[in-house]
């Protein structure tokens, strides 16, 4: 049985499966923002962003760890990085994918927060997220814990 079908019962389709089918036929991936979606390729920053760390400056910081959000489009080129917690996920009603991201008003960025966006804003090349069996490339968001250790005076990071 394919992966678009069902066994036939004899409970109807239901209305959430009917609004799939209808709109699948229209489905274009180029229009959403991936994250986490398999079957994609996993993908890594071509810019070195060790290199970029090791030229940053540590201060101390009340506040010495965050999670990134860096938005990067299908050509693999960094949009922009905003702090995970200060942005909103707008999904479609249909598919649940991602269609746009947006800031939350008022949200405070801490001086942590400020100089880690301006540090990984400067990992502007991406490998392309591109769905396996096509090879369509798509946009997406990366998330990166980035944090200072204060005992070493060094930038740190996990993808």
């Amino acid at each position: 049985m394919g992966i678009n079908s069902r066994r036939i019962e004899e409970n109807p389709i239901t209305r959430r499966e009917k609004l799939l089918f209808e709109k699948g036929k229209s489905f274009n991936m180029r229009k959403y923002i991936f994250e986490h979606e398999t079957p994609f390729n996993y993908c890594e920053n071509i810019t070195s962003i060790d290199s970029v760390l090791k030229t940053a400056k540590v201060k101390y910081y009340p506040k010495d760890f965050t999670v990134l959000s860096c938005f990067i489009n299908k050509k693999g080129k960094l949009k922009s990085v905003k702090v995970e917690r200060g942005i909103i996920k707008v999904t479609d009603s249909v598919f649940n994918l991602i269609i746009k991201v947006e800031d939350k008003k008022n949200y405070p960025i801490s001086e942590f927060e400020k100089d880690a966006i301006k540090i990984i804003g400067k990992v502007k090349r991406w490998q392309i997220k591109k769905y396996s069996s096509t090879g369509v490339a798509v946009p997406y968001l990366k998330h990166i814990f980035i944090y200072c250790d204060f005992e070493s005076r060094k930038w740190g990071y996990w993808l």
